[in-house]
């Protein structure tokens, strides 16, 4: 599926594939879907696929807000339907290798190195590639988050 037709149109054909203009449309047999979109979209193209009970998996971050993200969560349970999000960087090998050799880390620094993807400027660098470091953190430091105090540290 492509709002621009004329797109779903060639890249079905180049696939051996049938392209759909809309969810009605799709086959009943179609189970689950991928959003490959800019975050600003992610609600208003997720949220038909969860209503009609079919699984989504959304490019993170799952939404522009949290409340886009608790309207597309509810969507999901309401249904009965499978939502995930897609952190790619959690199973990256040099990743899961370096995760492997950590055991209860004591001080974590982050640098990103890469240099500016221009394809996601509907959201910030946090939610862009931060929350690639974010999720990374917290499969190598395994325990929950909490919120707490700031500190008084004048370090």
């Amino acid at each position: 599926m492509d709002r621009n037709w004329p797109r779903a149109q060639e890249i079905a054909q180049t696939h051996g594939s049938r392209p759909y203009a809309d969810v009605a449309a799709l086959p009943a047999d179609v189970q689950a879907v991928t959003i490959a979109a800019p975050t600003e979209v992610h609600r208003a193209l997720a949220r038909p696929f969860l209503d009609r009970g079919l699984s989504v998996l959304v490019e993170k971050p799952i939404a522009r807000t949290l409340e886009e993200a608790d309207d597309l969560l509810s969507a999901a349970e309401a249904s009965g339907a499978t939502l995930a999000v897609g952190h790619t960087e959690r199973h990256n090998p040099a990743v899961a290798a370096a995760l492997a050799l950590v055991d209860r880390p004591g001080f974590v620094e982050v640098h990103r190195l890469g240099t500016f993807p221009e394809r996601s400027l509907d959201i910030d660098v946090v939610f862009d590639l931060m929350i690639h470091d974010l999720d990374v953190l917290l499969a190598t430091v395994r325990s929950e988050s909490r919120r707490s105090k700031p500190s008084a540290c004048r370090c």
